[in-house]
Parts: C-alpha cells; sequence; structure tokens
C-alpha cells in the first residue's frame, strides 16, 4: 500500500490490508508447490541385490524427492523429482542399480 494511502486509510484498513496480502502469499506459496509436483516427473529406483531400501529413500528425499510406493521384494522404489536431482541420485547412492522414466507401456496385439 503507498505511504499516502497508508496515512488516509484507518488503522482497521491497514490491519486488513496486511492479512489480505499475508492470505495471498499462502496461497501463492501453495500454489508453487502444487504446480511443481504436478510438473514434476515419476521414475522408477532400482536397487542392487541385498541394497538397503531404507537407505536409499533417504537419499531420494534428500536429493529432493517424494517417494510414491515402494516395493521392496522387487526391490523398486517410485518417486517424483527433477531430472537434475536424478542424475545425481546414483552417484549418491551405490546400491541404485538404474532410475528410468516411469511410463506407459502399452502392447499391440
Amino acid at each position: 500500500m503507498p505511504a499516502q494511502a497508508a496515512q488516509l486509510a484507518g488503522p482497521a484498513v491497514l490491519q486488513e490490508f496486511q492479512v489480505y496480502r499475508s492470505c495471498l502469499s499462502h496461497i501463492h506459496t501453495n500454489l508453487q508447490a502444487i504446480t511443481f509436483h504436478l510438473t514434476m516427473p515419476k521414475f522408477i529406483v532400482s536397487l542392487q541385490s541385498g541394497a538397503d531400501i531404507e537407505a536409499a529413500k533417504r537419499d531420494i528425499e534428500k536429493q529432493g524427492g517424494v517417494i510414491i510406493s515402494s516395493l521392496p521384494i522387487l526391490g523398486m522404489i517410485t518417486v517424483q523429482m527433477s531430472d537434475e536431482a536424478v542424475s545425481s541420485l546414483k552417484s549418491l547412492n551405490s546400491g541404485i542399480a538404474s532410475v528410468e522414466l516411469d511410463q506407459v507401456v502399452r502392447i499391440q496385439t
């Protein structure tokens, strides 16, 4: 709010404006988080036999990834994370065998 307008407005109006601005800030932050997760690609992380799946999950989260699901019996974790984080993930954890884009597979008959 410009300084002149703040002088003309009473304290109640100024307080209402500050609440309104705070609400807009929260909405903006939430929209950024939602957009980030909607646009972030999904990957399948395959672990080497005997690798520690919990350690891999921690490393994924350290890189900013979000665990979608895990299949410990198969040594696989589905994650959502940026391409940049994926490129450094394998070097971070030696138990990771591969990281590939999660995509729909169609079979033609």
